[in-house]
């Protein structure tokens, strides 16, 4: 068809303009981009020709994977059973699968794909491209005498899915995916997918009770972080990591997620007591020698010292937008920096002439402020209050603190890791007084109210040969406490 309709105009063009039908081949030679398609044989190469001329749009991904099932099954002698098998699974995809992007069968590769991480326990929120995945050790996966019989088994159940079969599924089950439908975004699907091919039985069929405590659990869980961290990808930092789990050991669940959430994610997988609780505050070592996280000021690079990069506000916003007043309460109550006032009087000034992007921006207009036998020691005071501020570290800290303390089971024990006299103080005062602020409640008998118990009195520090041979371990402290 589309050879036709050029050959129709072409014919058109010449009888009326037959003078210049010399330009065209120029002229179509200058506005065409080429693009190579890369085969292992001759034989492929003529196959994938005739899709793309048969079909007349650019070859998708599945194409791709078509030729290599079609090539691997023709070596096993079963090609005229690969054809009938794909076409079936084409005209099912065709059915129940509309993406706004790239074919149907590229979305049931898609979420086979989620599958396939998890079973690699791949947790990274980045996502390699579809050809890109497949096309690992020369297509081993779609080598692979299972790949094409899953693939199958997958879009059954979404076609299940799709139609409401209530042989497959209880009402129960299926009301929760008529909200599912209604998420922000299709992530659900990939999650959901994991989960079934993971759990199905011999006969492709769930745990009725426990598909829907688990569809119960993913609702909340999706719609509740949509208000909390809102954007179309930030429900992959979550949901990557727990499709890891729903694969692997169940002893272990990797929560990839700020520890001010404990409480939630202790209620999101039904855990009403812990034993214990260890808590390392520390900053990542790759975090300060990471230039592009701006965290040190050693290296330059932007402003940023967001632990999380998905979240919105960096050092940079910081220092261009806050009030003088509140500049120096942050340097004050965070740094503990005695000239805070004049710092922050100094920033506000100097940034209404330019404002602050870089690290040697900063550096630029406070190293003036300190001398040199106490720069680095002032200026680590001033990079800490800022990385406090755009974390809200101490925000953060308290939250998990007293949702540690009402998690703790009579017996368990709290462990933390302080690096700073802020935090530390915070972690003593709860562990001494149940609070945070260490205001110490007590009984008729004046005996303190606390539901801890201190397993350490004196603070455990690290000896002088860990710290020869770890130096940043030399400010950290060790709390242990018992709950009563």
């Amino acid at each position: 068809m589309n050879f036709r309709f050029f050959q129709d105009n072409i014919d058109e063009f010449l009888s009326k303009y037959p003078t210049y039908f010399a330009y065209l081949p120029t002229r179509i030679m200058n506005n065409c981009i080429l693009l190579p398609i890369e085969a292992e044989s001759q034989d492929t190469a003529l196959r994938i020709f005739s899709t793309l001329n048969d079909r007349g749009k650019p070859l998708s991904d599945a194409d791709i994977f078509k030729a290599q099932f079609y090539k691997h099954f023709s070596k096993l002698g079963k090609k005229e059973e690969f054809i009938t098998q794909w076409k079936k699974l084409e005209e099912l995809c065709e059915r129940i699968f509309h993406p706004i992007s790239g074919t149907p069968m590229d979305e049931l590769f898609t979420r086979y794909m989620y599958f396939v991480r998890a079973k690699m326990g791949i947790v990274s929120s980045t996502t390699e491209a579809l050809r890109k995945f497949y096309e690992k050790n020369s297509y081993a996966l779609l080598k692979d005498a299972n790949t094409l019989t899953e693939l199958i088994v997958l879009a059954e159940f979404w076609e299940d899915v799709s139609n409401q079969d209530t042989e497959r599924f209880s009402n129960r089950v299926l009301k929760q995916f008529f909200v599912l439908n209604y998420a922000p975004n299709g992530m659900w699907t990939y999650f959901v997918s994991v989960y079934f091919m993971q759990n199905k039985d011999d006969e492709g069929f769930l745990d009725d009770e426990k598909f829907y405590t688990f569809l119960q659990k993913i609702t909340g869980f999706i719609w509740t972080y949509a208000i909390t961290n809102p954007g179309v990808n930030a429900l992959r930092t979550p949901v990557y990591a727990e499709m890891v789990n729903i694969v692997n050991d169940k002893r272990f669940t990797f929560v990839r997620s700020n520890f001010r959430y404990l409480h939630n994610f202790l209620r999101y997988y039904d855990v009403e007591e812990i034993d214990g609780l260890l808590a390392d505050l520390g900053v990542s070592s790759h975090h300060f020698d990471d230039s592009e996280r701006g965290f040190s000021f050693r290296f330059d690079g932007k402003l940023d010292m967001r632990m999380n990069k998905r979240s919105g506000m960096t050092a940079a916003d910081i220092v261009n937008t806050y009030e003088e007043e509140r500049l120096a309460d942050i340097f004050y109550l965070y740094g503990e920096l005695k000239n805070s006032r004049k710092l922050a009087s100094v920033l506000v000034k100097a940034r209404a002439k330019k404002e602050f992007v870089t690290i040697n921006d900063f550096l630029e207009v406070v190293k003036p402020l300190y001398g040199r036998e106490r720069e680095k020691k002032e200026l680590a005071k001033v990079f800490q209050a800022l990385r406090i501020e755009v974390n809200q570290e101490m925000e953060a800290l308290k939250e998990m603190l007293y949702a540690a303390a009402n998690a703790l089971k009579p017996g368990g024990r709290l462990v933390v890791i302080t690096y700073h006299s802020l935090e530390d103080r915070m972690v003593k005062n709860i562990m001494k007084t149940g609070n945070i602020e260490g205001k110490a409640e007590k009984d008729f008998y004046g005996n303190i109210q606390s539901p801890f118990r201190l397993v350490n009195n004196k603070v455990i520090v690290p000896s002088d040969d860990e710290i020869n041979t770890n130096p940043r371990s030399r400010s950290a402290k060790l709390r242990i406490a018992e709950k009563k």
